[in-house]
């Protein structure tokens, strides 16, 4: 393979690896989503006397799917309370719970209670016995006010339990009457962590080593003169003595040339003294023969 050519195989490869192994970095990020809730259900007594002291009756205009918060003169024991529950994927964290209310064409006032529901596996229910309702726990009570949009917004994070959130929304104050909106999967909003930034090293290029180049000493190479070894002066050139007539003085012409020439033409001495050789002996042939002719004589 020529230098060219491995030149070419290993741009190839080195371009190769660029293109597949880049510097694969993910980094660290959050991502939002929403979560629709596995139970929802509101409990409630039968009828509660209002402000005016008329009875109203309980629960005919909750939509399904929403719930009814209401309570007496005691907030702390009220008339109506709803719950719901979520379960959520490891490594999801709740950003917030909206509840959306049901206002009727008037505009939503007080505000709402978020507490612990103890029993998050609880039947759901629409306007279920409160008697039969799940048990809860508002020692970490979290409350909220209305909106413009008659909305309440809770950070309810802290009423997760591993994968399991589930919470008891009730009243927090007296006399109030909250009918809240269907609970959907636009109603708790949850974040996550993207997975850790990984980086893959670009792929080793494989480098070709080089072929190597077998060492030949000069003085074994036929025609080639060695060149002086460092700090010692080469003798100088000797031009090559003037070839005379005759094989004999063409070999003593080699012969008597100094050592160092004598293998610069060699084999060219060889040659010459071959020829010549040969002219001789062809000449002394042709002589040889024309002294045995006849001689002719002349009458």
């Amino acid at each position: 393979m020529t230098s060219e050519a491995r030149t070419r195989r290993v741009m190839r490869r080195a371009a190769l690896a660029l293109a597949l192994s880049p510097l694969c970095v993910m980094a660290l990020s959050t991502s939002a989503s929403a979560a629709a809730p596995q139970r929802v259900g509101w409990w409630t007594a039968a009828s509660v006397t209002s402000p005016t002291e008329v009875v109203v009756p309980v629960g005919n205009d909750v939509p399904a799917g929403g719930m009814l918060v209401q309570s007496a003169a005691d907030p702390t024991a009220p008339v109506a309370f709803g719950g719901a529950t979520w379960e959520l994927p490891e490594g999801t964290t709740v950003t917030k719970l909206v509840l959306k209310t049901v206002t009727n064409g008037q505009p939503s006032a007080g505000s709402l209670g978020l507490c612990a529901l103890q029993r998050p596996d609880f039947t759901p229910a629409a306007g279920g016995a409160i008697a039969a309702a799940p048990a809860y726990d508002c020692s970490h009570q979290i409350n909220a006010t209305a909106a413009a949009d008659g909305s309440f917004t809770f950070a309810a994070e802290r009423f997760r339990t591993g994968p399991i959130l589930a919470v008891a929304v009730v009243p927090t104050a007296s006399l109030s009457r909250i009918v809240v909106a269907p609970l959907d999967a636009r109603s708790l909003t949850t974040s996550s962590a993207a997975a850790p930034a990984v980086v893959v090293p670009p792929a080793a290029v494989p480098v070709e080593a080089p072929t190597a180049v077998a060492q030949v000493p000069v003085s074994t190479v036929p025609g080639l003169v060695s060149a002086p070894t460092a700090g010692v002066q080469a003798p100088p050139a000797v031009a090559p003595a003037p070839v005379t007539a005759g094989p004999v003085a063409l070999a003593q012409q080699v012969t008597a040339a100094p050592r160092h020439v004598q293998g610069g033409f060699r084999h060219r001495g060889l040659l010459a003294l071959l020829l010549a050789t040969a002219f001789v002996g062809a000449w002394s042939t042709a002589s040889a023969s024309a002294s045995r002719a006849p001689k002719a004589h002349i009458f």
